[in-house]
């Protein structure tokens, strides 16, 4: 199961770990970590919406499921 955030259109990765983009189809495309493959998030291509991982998070704690 995967619980993800709402990132609206202010998605950024600051860590500095390589993020593998993926385009998995015409109007979205998916987020790699360049390392392990765990999969960060989703994003549409025209930059409107994305969705992360809470596990893509330093603390995943802070959100309520």
């Amino acid at each position: 199961m995967l619980i993800v955030a709402d990132c609206g259109d202010s998605l950024v990765f600051d860590d500095g770990a390589p993020v593998v983009r993926y385009s998995s189809s015409d109007w979205g495309e998916r987020a790699f970590c360049g390392k392990c493959g765990s999969s960060l998030a989703w994003m549409s291509k025209d930059g409107s919406m994305a969705v992360a991982s809470i596990q893509a998070f330093e603390d995943p704690s802070r959100f309520r499921i």
